[in-house]
């Protein structure tokens, strides 16, 4: 259900009152495109009162087939997507679609590529999010709109990030930061350079991060692109944190948070001072560390913003257990979860209560720590997992076995007190002497062994760790050449599929001329040199290919047909093509079949797994 405020009533009130006030002929699309714009600015902050207003529009018939109609049809698909109502948001886009093309309308087709690649993108549907955003790309570079062109190409590579093609990512990024380069636009340089950056750092590459960073960050500081700038150092302070580079990182921090303060961005330099505060914990600067925390908890008090208030309480608990301060610690993670009760942060519990369980343990209050864990037990309301099990019963026995040792000390104390002081005092002499000198020679073997073991795991690790450099290089070598065999597949099977095709055509086209040839012997010589020439017309292009698939994944099939026993042959074959990472045109030449019915193939294929709304067809093949 809708949640409407004062304000979206008031918006919609007006909205309708305006549809409704008489206007001359002339002047109604002018009406309704206003009434679209507002709409638009809506559905971000107040998705109701965006949503009636495009019903307006929508709901005057007059206005069908018209500008306006489609787009107050693409922007409540998008309120659509964004509520997961999936369905009526593709009605909503294939309608808008006809309307856009019947238009022509340049700028109402960047909106349907745009929206309709945004819903295939929330139905994971990466290659169909794809095909639009090439699209719109391709779009943008016939009617030379450079914002469209840029638009595009960064979500186009978005997809490509999604899909785990981290290469074809990099390449369309440094296409486009050759573009920029070459028309003069920094700004788009920047933004080129950073999500470069963004990349190197998803492939663990923070080196090569850092220096695209710099670069970003060099332009950036030219354009005076001040909250970009900021954003950037934060990152770089990320990725140097990443390489174990504390001082650098906690450096770029700093000038980030100088800058934010400058413009006066006070949420961001919160979250700045908040990570510098657990940056100086990891480096057990506890008491920079404190000062940084508690900076954050004044502010998110004073703001109200009951989330970070929270996090920045726990981490401040965690401040005072290391440094000894025991009972200030629980008293600010108990703080802090009164405050999430008060808020419902019910999400923060669990962490929250880990957090005092570790605190109560670690001054040795097992039994409190024990109620503790019971109640995050009874909060989660599901089996804790086995090791939390363990932890439970290991500290309920460790009370328990505490609690009678110290039993035991009292009573042994009570039976010392009764006997004789020199009895005492020889004993613990001769004991002494006895355990001094075990300790000795305990210590002598032990240390000799500890050497003796130490030199067996050395020698055993470097063993270990040839063999596995070897396993290693053997199984690169066998990939290797297993994809390259994949290739000469593909590439021989498309050739040999041309080539039927072709000589099918030829024969089609030669074949009436032999009824032209009037002697009986010119038209035999006639036929066998028809026949050689399209001597494999009859074949199939997939026979072959089957033959050698079925050597470089004998078990693939069989893998398949347990997932999913009632795939018919043909599907197999599509399955095993898909596998190949073909893309759909490639597979209907091969099979000699349409691109629909291919297309048609791949959704039985992935109903018949259970793929409609999960992952991508192709990485679930691939990893059978």
């Amino acid at each position: 259900m809708i949640k409407f405020t004062k304000f979206s009533f008031l918006v919609i009130v007006l909205g309708f009152l305006w549809s409704c006030k008489p206007v001359p002929d002339d002047e109604t699309s002018v009406k309704y495109s206003k009434l679209v714009k507002i709409a638009d600015s809506l559905s971000e902050f107040n998705p109701g009162a965006a949503d009636s207003l495009y019903m307006i529009v929508i709901n005057d018939h007059s206005l069908e087939n018209t500008g306006d109609y489609a787009t107050a049809l693409l922007g409540i698909a998008m309120l659509k997507i964004n509520q997961n109502v999936f369905d009526t948001a593709r009605l909503f886009i294939e309608q808008a679609g006809k309307i856009s093309e019947n238009l022509n309308d340049t700028s109402l087709l960047f909106k349907y590529y745009f929206t309709k690649a945004s819903l295939y993108h929330a139905l994971e549907y990466f290659d169909k999010t794809e095909e639009c955003y090439v699209s719109g790309l391709h779009l943008a570079e016939l009617a030379g709109n450079e914002s469209q062109r840029h638009t595009f190409l960064l979500n186009l590579c978005q997809v490509f990030v999604d899909k785990g093609m981290y290469v074809e990512a990099m390449k369309s990024f440094t296409d486009e930061l050759k573009h920029s380069e070459a028309t003069g636009n920094e700004e788009y340089q920047a933004i080129a350079l950073q999500n470069m950056a963004n990349i190197a750092s998803l492939t663990n590459d923070n080196g090569e991060a850092i220096r695209l960073t710099r670069k970003s960050l060099a332009i950036q500081k030219k354009l005076n692109l001040l909250p970009d700038y900021a954003d950037q150092l934060q990152n770089l302070g990320i990725y140097y944190k990443n390489m174990g580079v504390y001082d650098s990182a906690f450096r770029f921090y700093r000038e980030a948070l100088s800058i934010l303060s400058q413009n006066g961005d006070t949420v961001k330099m919160i979250r700045v001072q908040y990570n510098m505060g657990n940056l100086l914990k990891n480096q057990q600067k506890f008491a920079e560390a404190e000062k940084e925390m508690k900076e954050v908890i004044h502010f998110c008090k004073n703001k109200k913003i009951f989330t970070g208030h929270v996090y920045a309480l726990s981490s401040l608990a965690t401040i005072y257990a290391n440094t000894n301060r025991a009972d200030q610690g629980l008293a600010a993670i108990d703080s802090s979860l009164l405050m999430a009760k008060r808020n419902k942060l019910i999400n923060l519990f669990i962490n929250l209560y880990e957090i005092k369980h570790t605190l109560l343990a670690g001054i040795g209050r097992y039994n409190e720590a024990y109620q503790v864990l019971v109640l995050q037990q009874q909060l989660t309301d599901s089996l804790l997992s086995l090791d939390k099990q363990k932890e439970i019963l290991a500290l309920k026995t460790r009370y328990e076995t505490e609690k009678k040792e110290a039993e035991n000390i009292l009573l042994k104390k009570e039976n010392e007190i009764q006997k004789s002081r020199f009895w005492l005092l020889l004993m613990v002499f001769i004991f002494g002497i006895f355990a001094l000198v075990a300790i000795i020679y305990v210590m002598f073997q032990k240390q000799k062994l500890m050497k003796q073991q130490k030199m067996l795991d050395d020698e055993k690790s470097i063993r270990v760790e040839q063999e596995k450099r070897n396993q290693e290089v053997e199984l690169e070598k066998i990939q290797i050449e297993k994809q390259l065999q994949e290739q000469e597949l593909v590439y021989q099977s498309l050739v040999r599929a041309d080539l039927i095709h072709i000589n099918r055509s030829v024969k089609e086209k030669l074949s009436p001329f032999g009824m032209v040839i009037t002697r009986k012997k010119d038209q035999e010589e006639f036929t066998r040199v028809l026949s050689d020439l399209t001597r494999d017309a009859s074949k199939d292009p997939m026979a072959e290919f089957e033959l050698i698939f079925r050597q470089l994944h004998s078990s693939f099939y069989e893998k398949l047909l347990v997932l999913a026993p009632e795939l018919s042959k043909s599907e197999l074959q599509v399955a095993a093509l898909i596998r190949l990472n073909l893309s759909t045109k490639d597979i209907a030449r091969l099979t000699n079949l349409s691109i629909t019915t291919i297309e048609i193939t791949r959704h039985h294929i992935r109903k018949k797994l259970n793929l409609e709304q999960t992952g991508t067809l192709t990485t679930f093949l691939i990893s059978i």
